[in-house]
């Protein structure tokens, strides 16, 4: 009967430069996310971003089974890096649950499906 508690530490990243990689996207993601007096001035910058394009995708299917990775960038892997760290709290939670209902006479019972997520859960999420 032990409880696990994980506490983050995110250096903080210097902003008079953009952020060089993912972690640091993501570093300055979760100083944007606290509620403090001063803001960190965020620059973003999708240059890295890219879809490849038509001539690209031809090649690469032509050589392998699989289409060409799209390169999402440290801004868009930051934030996905981000969301995993703050959604944690529910992942392992089932989204969508069976739900009994009975009709007013109480004779029949009849299952749907539903979100396996109370409306509270997600207010407390969302207000961290």
């Amino acid at each position: 009967n032990c409880v696990q508690v994980i506490r983050l530490n995110f250096k903080s990243v210097a902003t008079q430069r953009a952020p060089l990689s993912a972690t640091e996207c993501c570093t300055q993601l979760a100083q944007l996310s606290q509620v403090t007096g001063s803001t960190p001035q965020a620059r973003w910058s999708f240059d890295d971003v890219g879809v490849p394009n038509f001539e690209e995708q031809r090649r690469h299917l032509a050589t392998a089974s699989s289409p060409p990775p799209v390169r999402l960038g440290r801004w868009l892997l930051g934030l996905l890096r981000f969301l995993a760290v703050a959604l944690r709290p529910v992942w392992d939670l089932p989204l969508v649950v069976t739900v009994s209902h009975r009709e007013k006479l109480g004779l029949v019972q009849q299952q749907s499906l539903g979100l396996g997520i109370a409306e509270d859960a997600v207010r407390r999420l969302i207000g961290r």
